[in-house]
């Protein structure tokens, strides 16, 4: 993912996350905060921050052109999702995953420690 800054700082922080997003086609504003993620080779998600709401836009470059018609038209487009709402299910997918990811590591010979279950900076992986 890209690095969040404030807008306009740098061509690698929200201008080109911006420039990228309006390239596609989405409607986003000159004042929020932005960032986009690759989800496969062809496919973005841009994440704009607008006050109390995150808006997301996706497109699928993959689907561009296919020939299925229960997909056309619907490879690119825009929701807005509660800005809390949304904080709350990102927390609940990276506690979700790093528990996951933990049971694999401890299982495959890796030792875990941590001062406090939720601190996540204080993890430190020891090979045994």
């Amino acid at each position: 993912m890209e690095e969040v800054t404030t807008p306009g700082v740098s061509e690698y922080g929200c201008s080109r996350s911006r420039e990228l997003a309006r390239k596609r086609g989405f409607d986003v504003a000159d004042d929020s905060s932005i960032f986009y993620a690759l989800l496969a080779i062809q496919s973005r998600v841009f994440f704009e921050g607008l006050g109390d709401v995150v808006r997301i836009h996706y497109y699928n470059g993959l689907l561009e052109g296919t020939a299925c018609p229960e997909y056309k038209r619907r490879y690119k487009g825009s929701i807005e999702v509660p800005l809390v709402e949304f904080g709350d299910d990102v927390l609940r997918v990276l506690v979700s995953t790093w528990r996951n990811i933990t049971s694999v590591l401890k299982k495959s010979g890796w030792k875990l420690t941590s001062t406090t279950e939720w601190t996540f900076m204080t993890y430190t992986w020891n090979s045994i």
